[in-house]
């Protein structure tokens, strides 16, 4: 037996939440639209279970985009980050899905596994990819907004 999901009645419901009034009384979205909350994202499924567990990587893109003055319709870009989902969803979102859907999305990409070969390349964008010492991974997306004195 599979661990399954219908990816199509995931996008009808979430759209449909999307719709609602659910997020106006407390929204997940910072003042300038981005994602800041996921936990208040459990009304939006994604894969098998929901955003709030799992839908760090469909947020990160999301955010990074925003920076771009890219905004989608979160019930699409759910639907196409699930394709990429371990197992189900289950775990979240495979890393190289992140890049697929970016390069689907037009977007060039860059991946790096060492931390100073990142830091060096200097991004101005970007996700993040962490994992705790008990497994538990996340993504982040971020922006460069501002130097300090020294330039960094």
């Amino acid at each position: 037996m599979g661990i399954g999901y219908d990816s199509n009645e995931n996008k009808k419901h979430n759209q449909a939440v999307l719709d609602s009034d659910v997020y106006i009384k407390n929204p997940p979205y910072s003042l300038d639209g981005y994602i800041e909350r996921q936990e208040l994202l459990g009304d939006l499924k994604f894969g098998v279970k929901d955003s709030a567990y799992g839908g760090c990587g469909w947020i990160a893109i999301w955010n990074v985009l925003k920076a771009e003055n890219i905004v989608l319709n979160e019930a699409y870009l759910i639907s196409l980050v699930e394709k990429y989902s371990f197992l189900s969803g289950l775990l979240g979102t495979k890393p190289t899905g992140i890049i697929a859907v970016l390069k689907q999305l037009g977007h060039n990409v860059k991946m790096f596994s060492n931390a100073d070969a990142f830091i060096k390349s200097n991004p101005q964008k970007g996700i993040i990819y962490t994992m705790a010492q008990n497994f538990k991974a996340h993504y982040v997306g971020f922006n460069k907004v501002g130097e300090t004195a020294d330039g960094e």
